[in-house]
């Protein structure tokens, strides 16, 4: 039995080192997955702090930009109302020269037929007495 328990203890020994040997090759690998996980980290770490400096460009940017469209969106109500204004006030000046133009020709009317009749024959003749 003794010769067998030699075998089983070396088979024993010979499977931790087979074991111990794995385990060391398997924390070599993870530790080189770990760096290189690292690595890409620290690469994402700068190519974030761009994206982020970028992102904050533009952040600023769209604040300027709608404080902008906001003083436009201002101003254009303005105009909006000063036309509203100038349309209400060409509207009452276009109904005023309708009813001037219609009052002219009234008058116009009037005075063809007043110098109709002073003009006409009849009216330049002298009038008898009786």
């Amino acid at each position: 039995m003794t010769n067998q328990d030699n075998s089983n203890r070396e088979n024993i020994g010979l499977w931790e080192k087979i074991r111990i040997g794995i385990g060391f090759v398997l924390l070599a690998v993870i530790s080189y997955e770990m760096g290189l996980a690292h690595a890409r980290s620290e690469r994402s770490k700068g190519e974030y702090s761009v994206l982020r400096a970028q992102y904050d460009r533009v952040l600023t940017e769209s604040s300027a930009l709608r404080a902008q469209y906001d003083r436009v969106l201002t101003e254009s109500s303005a105009l909006r109302a000063q036309y509203d204004r100038v349309l209400t006030e060409y509207s009452a000046s276009k109904t005023q020269c309708a009813e001037t133009l219609t009052e002219y020709a009234s008058l116009k009317t009037q005075y063809d037929r007043i110098e109709a009749r002073r003009t006409s024959p009849a009216m330049n003749a002298p009038k008898t007495q009786p």
